[in-house]
């Protein structure tokens, strides 16, 4: 055990022990000793035999000291214990605040981890009721990270925590924007983020860039074949869309956001103006090429659909979502270039 807790109840490493002190299981609460031979690192050991098994030695000393970082932080703010076994799903979080009547679990993630495994935590979390914090180290902060893997420890304020030991310093990312053919933009703040801060600015579309890329992917057949068919059949040309799918940065999609645009008004054209459709119908369609929960699913689609209600495209009537115009389809893409190049 590289890790007690000392008589004023603050996490030590072994290393940084003495044997004049008393210090108790970060788990189990019972004393332990310090032990210090010359061939073992330096650790903490129960005085009797002990089923206690709380904390792992094989952990890197980025995640020791990190998690016993944090842990230090928080004790302000609650009660807070360090690999707590919570035995009615077997799972020790890291680090678990008590506050009020809270229990928060905070996982500190240094090393990789399947989706799968991530989701089965957080369900043995939910079926607690325990609230849980993802934090990452520095092997997650100084990568160039997938959408998919944000998308995995994102939180309810749609935002990243990263906690860097070797700085003992918390950093958020937010406001995540991913427009096509152009690198992801967010924020970066020692605070989290509520709000969108005033000095934020909107990465520029850049149009003419993406009709060309998107020209180079049909020469290379790289574009989805039944999108292709699907748009031949109705007499229509992707080169030819309506701009208004190129001016998409949502974030979190499965797909471009082109290509998530063009699949909402072509739901729309096919449901024709002044007729209407099922609202909650539209959202599950939408929502099945959005990463992430259900919530966040939901809430992006609900985005979209507000854009197209600001371009009185739509009208939202309670249940309901009626079409009560269309987006222009162009002529020639040489029309459709110059029309951009106007702008």
């Amino acid at each position: 055990m590289l890790i007690a807790v000392n008589t004023t109840n603050q996490y030590i490493q072994a290393h940084e022990a003495d044997k004049e002190n008393t210090y108790r299981c970060p788990s189990c609460l019972e004393t332990v000793m310090l032990k210090t031979g010359e061939i073992k690192q330096r650790h903490f050991a129960h005085l009797v035999s002990s089923n206690c098994n709380t904390l792992s030695e094989n952990e890197t000393k980025e995640h020791l000291m990190g998690k016993l970082q944090i842990a230090n932080r928080l004790m302000r703010h609650g009660e807070v214990k360090i690999e707590a076994v919570l035995k009615g799903i077997k799972q020790r979080p890291d680090i678990l605040l008590v506050k009020n009547n809270r229990v928060i679990a905070i996982e500190y993630q240094c090393s990789p981890i399947s989706e799968k495994r991530l989701k089965e935590r957080n369900q043995g979390y939910d079926t607690l009721n325990i609230e849980v914090i993802w934090i990452l180290g520095d092997s997650y902060y100084f990568k160039n990270l997938t959408q998919a893997t944000i998308m995995k420890f994102i939180d309810r304020r749609e935002q990243l925590i990263f906690y860097l030991s070797s700085r003992q310093k918390f950093y958020y990312r937010g406001q995540f924007q991913k427009i096509d053919f152009q690198r992801l933009n967010f924020i970066e703040t020692n605070y989290p983020l509520r709000t969108q801060p005033a000095d934020y600015v909107i990465r520029t579309v850049e149009i003419e860039k993406q009709l060309y890329k998107l020209q180079t992917l049909l020469l290379q057949k790289r574009i989805d074949k039944a999108l292709v068919n699907y748009l031949y059949q109705n007499k229509l040309s992707l080169l030819n869309a309506p701009i208004w799918i190129h001016c998409g940065s949502t974030f979190g999609l499965k797909i471009a956001n082109w290509h998530w645009r063009l699949i909402a008004i072509s739901l729309l054209r096919e449901v024709g103006i002044g007729n209407k459709i099922s609202l909650i119908k539209v959202v599950q369609q939408l929502k099945l090429y959005v990463l992430g929960t259900s919530n966040y699913q939901t809430n992006q689609v609900c985005r979209l659909l507000s854009d197209l209600e600001r371009l009185n495209i739509v009208r939202i009537k309670e249940s309901d979502l009626m079409i009560v115009n269309q987006f222009s389809w162009y002529d020639s893409f040489s029309e459709k270039l110059s029309k951009v190049r106007e702008k």
